[in-house]
């Protein structure tokens, strides 16, 4: 019996058909593409830890000091993404206590990571994750470093009483005799012209009673020191613009003026007078030559009017002077900003009028020092230069012995901007206050005894003592409670009672 195919290729041929047109609509057909889920950040639980209490020693070496640091975790490792791989983390701060230092984060771009800090407070990091479909997700988290609570003896309290309120001025020079403040104060104006002050202000610090002493001529860029009831102003530029090598003496008992001229023509030296003497040094020859450095040292005796001309181990631009007792110390201005300078102190011997120098070991510079009691000490800094030409600068406080030449390093964890004699315990003021450290700390080199003053708001200017076991502490402070019309900021002079 014969079978016929033709209908059973003709219902194939429907099929096949029916199919392909089928799936022909099928593939017309638009299906929506699966939409990628962003990744989820997760920063971690706020954190609060507390800091180790404040160390202040003098190390038994000059070699650096050893800090315990403050470390914080910061753990994004909770982060997830549901339907996908997160391929980067990077963390970051966005707020923190005014005036602290930034926190150091190790591994910003790790999802774990320790954080250092110097400061106490709280700071607020954020985390950013980014998944393989470039969506990304943020989450913050807060971590609060508290500072151990200050015994009481470590407290130091104190007071400030206001004597003279005055301008801000860009070149402030303040000596002291007889319980009496002489003040020159000069200013480089905003329009790039001088300030040419023909007077001293001098300032009785019990009744804050000012009055005026002339001087012979208009000058900027004076120097101003004081031994034995003589002031002393050494060089200068003039109001014609010419720099001028003329030091003028005057008499405090007898109020008149007598001059004498240096060898070199110069302004903004450095000087010191005492014992009848009066060194000039470091000062510029014109006003274009800012930064150049010199190793002349001009010597003056009062009594003779004669002049001796010395030499520095090194050159310096307008060096730090202190002295203690017949010594007077000759230090820094090496200029580190342009190069790298081995550091020497130049000494003076007042009574025997010789020479010595001692080699401080490295290259850095100093803008603050210090004599007590045959010990002098150094607010140094250092700079270390990356191949771009910028640089970071390393703080810290040495302390050498003047006589047998022993150099160590007084360990404390904040820059120091002014170093004084306050009755032979050393007051330093640091950069700027946190609560670890206030704005006074005062630390006396005979049993390592230290104190940390309450905070205070006012920026200090400088710093200065009257000498002595009952020696009072001046500052002048910037004076925040006055404004000017002008863009001159305000500075008063206080007595510090503690």
């Amino acid at each position: 019996m014969g079978t016929s195919i033709k209908p059973i290729l003709a219902v194939l041929l429907v099929s096949t058909t029916l199919i392909f047109s089928c799936n022909k609509e099928d593939d017309e057909r638009e299906f929506p593409t699966p939409q990628n889920k962003a990744p989820i950040a997760d920063a971690g639980k706020d954190t609060s830890l507390v800091m180790g209490p404040v160390e202040i020693f003098i190390n038994s070496s000059n070699d650096q000091c050893q800090y315990q640091p403050m470390v914080a975790i910061l753990d994004g490792n909770a982060s997830s993404d549901p339907d996908g791989t997160i391929l980067s983390y990077e963390w970051n701060i966005i707020a923190k206590p005014d005036g602290n230092s930034y926190p150091y984060i190790a591994e910003m771009r790790k999802s774990y990571t320790e954080v250092y800090f110097k400061d106490p407070g709280e700071y607020t990091f954020i985390l950013k994750v980014v998944d393989n479909f470039n969506r990304m997700d943020i989450d913050t988290v807060k971590v609060m470093i508290n500072a151990t609570a200050l015994p009481t003896d470590r407290q130091l309290s104190f007071s400030e009483r206001n004597i003279f309120f005055h301008r801000l001025a860009s070149n402030m020079q303040l000596v002291q005799y007889n319980n009496e403040f002489f003040l020159l104060d000069e200013m480089y104006g905003i329009d790039g012209e001088y300030d040419f002050p023909g007077s001293i202000t001098r300032i009785n610090p019990l009744s804050g009673d000012t009055n005026s002493i002339a001087t012979p001529e208009p000058r900027f860029g004076m120097s101003l020191s004081q031994t034995d009831g003589q002031l002393i102003l050494a060089g200068g530029i003039l109001s014609n613009k010419a720099v001028t090598n003329s030091i003028n003496i005057y008499d405090l008992n007898s109020k008149t003026w007598k001059e004498s001229k240096m060898e070199r023509r110069q302004y903004g030296a450095t000087s010191f007078a005492a014992a009848n003497q009066v060194l000039v040094t470091g000062g510029m020859r014109d006003e274009y030559s800012y930064g150049i450095k010199t190793d002349t040292v001009e010597i003056l005796d009062l009594k003779t009017m004669k002049w001796t001309i010395a030499k520095m181990t090194q050159k310096r631009f307008r060096p730090i002077i202190v002295h203690d007792g017949s010594k007077v110390i000759i230090l820094g201005g090496t200029d580190q900003a342009t190069e790298a300078s081995k550091a020497t102190v130049d000494i003076y011997d007042l009574e025997n009028r010789s020479w010595s120098h001692v080699d401080l070991k490295g290259e850095k510079d100093y803008q603050s020092a210090v004599a007590i009691h045959g010990k002098l000490y150094l607010s140094a800094y250092t700079k270390t230069f990356d191949m771009e030409g910028y640089y970071t600068s390393n703080y810290f406080v040495e302390v050498l012995d003047l006589n047998s030449q022993d150099l160590r390093r007084l360990c404390i964890e904040v820059p120091i901007l002014h170093l004084q004699n306050y009755r032979d315990k050393l007051l330093m003021v640091p950069f700027s206050t946190t609560e670890r450290f206030r704005n006074m700390i005062l630390f006396d080199p005979a049993n390592g005894h230290w104190k940390l003053g309450n905070n205070s708001t006012d920026l200090v200017y400088t710093l200065f003592s009257t000498g002595g076991p009952n020696s009072k502490m001046y500052g002048i402070i910037e004076d925040k409670s006055r404004q000017f019309n002008s863009w001159l900021t305000p500075f008063k002079l206080v007595e510090y009672s503690f």
